[in-house]
């Protein structure tokens, strides 16, 4: 389970105009949503124990999402075991409590020397996660596998996504094959 709590990021920073400053964020509230009302006296910044002054702040509206057709490429070769899986099926699982599967679908296949498929497209997010959870790791690691060949390549698999197609391909390091 995810659990969400308020957050901020702030990036690009501009100093170009010293010491008239410029950033942007985004603010993020418990539920995983962009907040979009915030104004001036929702923030306070401070210089060295100095507060300055904030002259604007203004929040954009968002595009919507756009429907995807993604399909979850992981790596269950044995180099993944232990740790390595474990970050790929975190990974995974934050990628499938993000995408918006009410107009969006996934897939999941897994690879070692041949390759898996663990759930073909759905907008069942339990589905997608129970079919996480089953991934294990033995065997070599073969990108064409992963990739090209039938049964359950990723680009086999995503040829059938009815919106725009996605690969997300999550692995450890380089084939030990000859696939090119």
């Amino acid at each position: 389970y995810n659990i969400y709590s308020q957050s901020i990021s702030v990036f690009d920073i501009d100093t170009s105009s010293f010491p008239i400053m410029k950033a942007k964020f985004y603010a993020i509230d418990n539920n995983g949503k962009q907040i979009l009302n915030l104004t001036v006296s929702d923030f306070e910044v401070e210089e060295n124990a100095v507060i300055r002054t904030i002259n604007n702040v203004s929040c954009t509206i968002p595009e919507s999402p756009k429907s995807i057709s993604s399909v979850l490429v992981i790596d269950g070769s044995g180099s993944m075991a232990g740790n390595g899986l474990a970050i790929a099926k975190s990974a995974a699982n934050v990628w499938i409590n993000t995408i918006p599967l009410d107009i969006s679908e996934c897939a999941i296949t897994s690879f070692n020397s041949m390759n898996y498929l663990h759930q073909d497209f759905t907008t069942n997010k339990e589905k997608l996660l129970n079919a996480l959870d089953n991934l294990a790791s033995e065997r070599g690691t073969n990108y064409d596998a992963a990739l090209l060949k039938p049964p359950s390549g990723g680009l086999i698999i995503a040829k059938n996504g009815k919106y725009k197609r996605i690969i997300v391909f999550l692995t450890d390091g380089a084939t030990n094959s000859d696939a090119s």
